[in-house]
């Protein structure tokens, strides 16, 4: 066995000139550089590889490469090795798929593994470069982020355009006829009628008002940073409650049930978004069929994630309805709303980087939050 690292080789190894200039070389390469044998012995290495695996040549030769990998993996590591061996040709090691090199002092790092088979008066041994890719991954992973982020903002100028162009183009016109006919009921004296038509006019702008606001106030979800602050839940889920208008009909019984630790590290405002239009719809959609209407929110904040569920036993979502719940405009014959609550709704918990589950039966609908990265405050 031989080493190239930077500290002097054992004693009963001598270099020779050849073994001085090769070790000059592939230390001055950035990759970690390592020549293994058949057998998977770990027989030279460089500075870069040492650093890579977080030791010393005395402590990495003479040892095996598969030690070098996760456990998870070194079953199927080293039956690509075994494979790779025999081949004749310089290859990428795995066909491109994420490997990881595993430290002495146990850090993973995510590497690229190259493997070229050389011929070496003892037999055949295999060089292998590995290079650290951690950087690279990330940068991927904030560009599909940012191209998840652009595409998701392109949808919804998509779905926005279609509202402008179809939504509010039929209000736009319903004003500019009643107006006309107001101009017609002045020319006739009718001041009673074209009041009327004026209170209808006005009915329609403003209501259409509120959906110009509502879509604004879509776009802007996710755009503004949020500090993050220690908060109950259970207490925001009351507060929620609170703020939720019956809009002339008592509200449902609500219950609030709490399994874990009660404080949670979030954004206030984002979450107290989600919660209250789940429960403003819970509130709007009852079942006046029923004897008894009820809300139930469960929370946990166990496993290191946090939960929520608000259910009721309203009218429920149809079956039809419930694919496309959670685009913009989409709302179910019986809403007289603006189609968003959901849309921003849906936003709001992607920003909390939290998944949404719906199920809805005659009998009651459940929402199902998830947010895994939510900090739980023992």
């Amino acid at each position: 066995m031989h080493s190239i690292s930077g500290t002097p080789p054992p004693p009963n190894v001598r270099r020779t000139d050849s073994q001085r200039y090769l070790a000059d070389a592939l230390n001055a390469a950035g990759a970690a550089i390592m020549m293994v044998s058949e057998q998977g012995t770990i027989e030279l290495l460089n500075e870069a590889a040492c650093r890579l695996l977080a030791g010393t040549e005395g402590q990495l030769i003479g040892t095996c490469v598969d030690d070098y990998v996760p456990r998870i993996s070194r079953e199927a590591h080293a039956r690509y090795r075994r494979q790779h061996t025999h081949a004749a040709r310089q290859h990428a090691m795995a066909g491109g798929r994420s490997l990881k090199a595993r430290g002495l002092d146990g850090h993973e790092t995510s590497v690229e593994i190259t493997l070229s088979q050389i011929q070496l008066p003892d037999g055949p041994c295999v060089l292998v470069t590995l290079v650290d890719i951690t950087n690279r991954l990330e940068h991927e992973r904030q560009m599909t982020a940012r191209n998840d982020h652009l595409a998701a903002l392109n949808e919804e100028l998509t779905q926005f355009a279609y509202s402008a162009s179809h939504d509010l183009r039929a209000p736009l016109s319903t004003i500019s006829g009643l107006l006309e006919l107001c101009l017609e009921d002045l020319d006739a004296g009718e001041l009673a009628e074209a009041r009327h038509n004026i209170t209808e006019a006005l009915k329609t702008s403003r209501r259409n008002i509120h959906k110009v606001e509502a879509v604004l106030t879509l776009a802007r979800a996710g755009l503004s940073p949020v500090p993050e602050e220690d908060i109950d839940l259970p207490r925001l889920v009351a507060s929620c409650w609170d703020d939720v208008h019956a809009e002339g009909i008592a509200k449902p019984a609500i219950t609030i049930e709490m399994d874990g630790p009660c404080t949670v590290r979030t954004e206030r405002q984002t979450l107290c978004t989600v919660i209250e239009n789940v429960l403003s719809n819970a509130c709007r959609f009852q079942d006046a069929s029923k004897s008894e209407n009820w809300v139930h929110v469960r929370l946990r904040t166990l496993n290191d994630t946090v939960s929520i569920l608000i259910g009721d036993n309203g009218i429920g979502i149809s079956e039809a309805d419930q694919p496309r719940i959670f685009e913009m405009f989409r709302r179910s014959s019986l809403s007289q709303g603006h189609g968003l609550g959901l849309a921003l709704v849906q936003k709001n918990v992607l920003r909390l980087s939290g998944t949404i589950a719906l199920c809805s039966t005659p009998e009651r609908t459940d929402f199902i939050f998830s947010f895994p990265q939510m900090e739980v405050i023992e």
